[in-house]
């Protein structure tokens, strides 16, 4: 599969749930005003996988936030089960610190087996992780701060949205699963 599909699935699942579904009420304007960097690594080393994560560290930095809000490394190739996956959140923690970026950065995990460990691996809350492709987001910490500085109540979007996905139906949570588990 080419880079570009990898990202367009990765895109409509961000326009679809994470957007349609106001699951990050900040996620919009970056999206809409094409401000995210979204490189594909078709490593399934992790010494690979962790050079392609110090790569999008410094693009980062490198950039400013008005040509680039936010970026997503999409890890393609990467079947690993989410446990085995963890260790890339983990790795990701210690360069930050490494490289000095831990101040202006940082790391979320999504994978299509996220569960949170205090949820039933099947409970409908864990889709707010769950994506088509083992993914690490980087974020700029300024702009997460500044987006909650504005938003009252960013306390109450985990609470809203796992009460938003245990009232859905079981056909809507289906179609989400699909969009989630489509890698074609």
């Amino acid at each position: 599969m080419t880079d570009q599909k990898v990202i367009d699935i990765v895109t409509q699942w961000i326009d679809e749930f994470i957007i349609g579904y106001n699951i990050c009420p900040f996620a919009s304007y970056p999206f809409k005003n094409d401000l995210i960097q979204y490189l594909v690594s078709e490593s399934t080393e992790l010494e690979d996988q962790l050079y392609d994560l110090v790569r999008l560290f410094v693009l980062m930095m490198s950039t400013n936030e008005e040509e680039l809000s936010n970026s997503f490394l999409i890890f393609s190739q990467d079947q690993s089960r989410f446990e085995d996956f963890l260790i890339i959140d983990d790795m990701a923690e210690m360069l930050l610190e490494e490289y000095g970026f831990t101040e202006h950065l940082q790391v979320v995990l999504f994978h299509p087996e996220f569960s949170y460990a205090d949820e039933d691996p099947e409970d409908p809350s864990n889709l707010t992780n769950k994506s088509p492709y083992p993914m690490i987001h980087v974020l700029r910490k300024k702009e997460v701060q500044r987006a909650i500085e504005s938003h009252k109540h960013t306390d109450d979007i985990p609470k809203r949205n796992k009460e938003l996905l245990k009232d859905m139906g079981k056909n809507e949570l289906m179609d989400l699963y699909k969009l989630i588990g489509e890698r074609k």
